[in-house]
C-alpha cells in the first residue's frame, strides 16, 4: 500500500484533543485521522448510492425512515 504524507492546521486544543483520542484507541494519530477520513469517505459513497437508489426507486417514506433509525439505534420503537 502506497502512503502520502501530509501537513494539515488545526486548532491546538483540537489537536491535544484528537492526540488523546488517538492514544486512548492505541494509535498514532496519523493511523487514527486515516481511519477517520476512510469512514467519511465510505458514508459519501453510501449517500450516493442511496441518493440514485431513490432516485431510480422513489424516496423513503417516513415509515421507512424511522424503522432504519430504530435499527440503527438511534430511536426507540
Amino acid at each position: 500500500m502506497r502512503f502520502e504524507k501530509l501537513s494539515i492546521t488545526m486548532d491546538p486544543e483540537l489537536t491535544d484533543r484528537a492526540k488523546d483520542l488517538a492514544e486512548q484507541e492505541g494509535k498514532s494519530l496519523s493511523a487514527w485521522i486515516s481511519e477517520l477520513v476512510a469512514d467519511a469517505v465510505r458514508r459519501e459513497g453510501m449517500r450516493q448510492w442511496l441518493e440514485e437508489w431513490q432516485d431510480e426507486h422513489g424516496r423513503f417514506t417516513e415509515e421507512e425512515m424511522r424503522q432504519s433509525r430504530i435499527e440503527l439505534g438511534y430511536e426507540s420503537e
